[in-house]
């Protein structure tokens, strides 16, 4: 397993190395240590996660659930982007949606740490021991950017990905046949995660295959590229069968965001510790590279070259979906580690680099903890504050006209409204129901009520200027808002500045968030 940490084995390997029960103890405290912030709040407040569970709920109960038949329908589909929507909807009926949506996340720290390991034992064990120290370094890193904003189909395609490519080496040694096989099913599993991992995984093998092609003779080395690419070609028809395909134009390439993927790498809610904590874990890194205690095999460097290339070159925006590029050196990060080896050449450097890398961990997820406690009590209150709707309500999300509040906690915060899907059944106007990203559709009479381009929400300014100078038809999805919905909720505002006043009924002001009660054909009071 995992746990048992790295050894040397080499002919003095067994004195150096822990015992294996005591390896297994450690390891498996480390991964306790990691999953444990998950069980200290009821909805971890990972950005687009309230929105991801409120989808889980519609597919597991829609059958049952006459007013969620009024809004929202189930239309399965060819989209790589479908891990938790297979996944997560079984065990809701069995466990409840929250501990279910929990377990999903587990389930990708899970599949990241074990597939670091896995590549690293597929790559290394017959000389270099069986590779735990990659990953505790994995378990480190765990809390980063990406797995923050609630990427989570993504994050599980990265686990599995890791997976097929310890799989497809433990194969290097069996019939072309055999390892056609293998990748053809990984591509397929990976298509059904998220399109992204099929190109992680493509780029590993690649990376694994290229030094072995140099040496060839360029005929046979053509031959064994063919038949290296020949799985990958199955793509080609469920992309031509994907409505995802209807997204292709909608493509941006920017330098801004490549800064910030790499500070992803590091990125807490909490930006006082971010910094220290990151460089603290990249210190590590570095310093058992530069002693030569930490080798990375020449697939590795191959990766770092052909990973760089690939990140300048990378859309912004790829297939409608923002952080496309910005969510590579996180995937990058995790390959990487396993294509690493250690070279502890003493019990003590073996024993103050682990300790090094475990007291990284445990203060990671300390800072996790303390700053998911108090967003818990947001959501906890936002909840609270749906015993005031009405089940089967139509619900509009808007902003403030100038937001308030840290802009980490307001976009943790930014899909909470969505649990009222889970616990009112109602509309919500930021339900992830765009063609071609999700199945979640949303009924013809109900389509034009919510946001199919993954918009931001409107402002409260623009609702009162909508209802006193208003927009020609088919402008903005919300204009009519007060015909069109019976409530709205109000992020990011400011505790006593209530903008609707005379259009909406204040029903709860929480922190962070009005719940407004609309006054159907009510104008706003005339200015002072």
């Amino acid at each position: 397993m995992m746990v048992a940490l790295d050894a040397d084995a080499r002919s003095d390997a067994r004195h150096r190395s822990l015992d294996l029960p005591v390896a297994t103890v450690l390891g498996l405290l480390a991964l306790a240590v990691v999953l444990a912030p998950l069980f200290f709040v009821l909805v971890p407040p990972l950005t687009d996660y309230a929105n991801h569970l409120a989808r889980m709920d519609i597919i597991a109960h829609l059958g049952q659930e006459p007013l969620l038949q009024r809004f929202y329908a189930i239309d399965w589909q060819v989209i790589p982007n479908l891990a938790m929507d297979l996944v997560t909807p079984p065990m809701v009926k069995v466990v409840g949606v929250f501990i279910a949506g929990k377990l999903f996340i587990a389930a990708i720290i899970v599949s990241i740490v074990t597939g670091t390991w896995a590549l690293h034992r597929a790559l290394h064990r017959a000389e270099h021991g069986p590779g735990g120290a990659n990953a505790l370094l994995a378990m480190a890193f765990m809390y980063n950017g990406i797995f923050l904003l609630g990427f989570t189909n993504f994050l599980f395609g990265i686990g599995l990905a890791l997976w097929g490519t310890a799989i497809r080496l433990s194969l290097r040694r069996r019939s072309h046949l055999q390892r056609l096989a293998a990748s053809t099913a990984t591509v397929l599993v990976l298509f059904v995660c998220h399109l992204f991992a099929v190109g992680l995984y493509g780029m590993a093998i690649f990376c694994l295959e290229a030094p072995g092609l140099l040496r060839r003779p360029w005929r046979q080395a053509l031959r064994h590229l063919g038949l290296m690419g020949l799985p990958f070609l199955v793509v080609l028809p469920l992309l031509a069968a994907s409505p995802t395909m209807g997204l292709a134009d909608q493509m941006v390439w920017s330098w801004v965001g490549k800064g910030e993927g790499l500070r992803f790498l590091v990125t807490t809610f909490h930006e006082n510790w971010e910094v220290p904590l990151g460089l603290a874990g990249l210190g590590v890194v570095a310093a058992l590279l530069a002693t030569r205690r930490m080798h990375l095999h020449a697939a590795g460097w191959m990766l770092l070259a052909t990973g760089a290339v690939t990140y300048v070159a990378m859309p912004t925006i790829l297939f409608g979906s923002a952080y496309a590029d910005e969510r590579l050196p996180v995937a990058l990060l995790f390959l990487g580690l396993g294509f690493v080896r250690f070279d502890f050449r003493s019990r003590l450097g073996r024993m103050t680099a682990l300790a090094a890398i475990l007291a990284i961990i445990v203060a990671r997820s300390v800072v996790m903890v303390g700053d998911w406690l108090p967003l818990s009590q947001v959501y906890k209150d936002m909840r609270a504050s749906m015993a005031a709707v009405e089940p089967g309500s139509t619900i509009l999300v808007a902003e403030a006209t100038v937001p308030t509040g840290d802009v980490n906690f307001n976009a943790a915060f930014s899909h909470a409204p969505c649990l009222a899907i889970i616990d009112r059944q109602s509309l919500v106007s930021t339900a992830f129901s765009v063609a071609g990203k999700q199945i979640l559709t949303v009924k013809p009479a109900y389509t034009e009520r919510v946001d199919r381009e993954d918009g931001d929400p409107p402002s409260t300014g623009e609702m009162v200027k909508a209802v006193t100078n208003p927009l020609p038809a088919g402008t903005y999805f919300w204009q009519d808002w007060q015909r069109d919905y019976d409530y709205v909720i109000v992020l990011n505002t400011e505790a006593g500045h209530r903008e609707l006043t005379g259009l909406a009924d204040l029903v709860h002001e929480g922190k962070g968030f009005q719940l407004y009660r609309v006054l159907h054909d009510a104008m706003p009071a005339p200015a002072p």
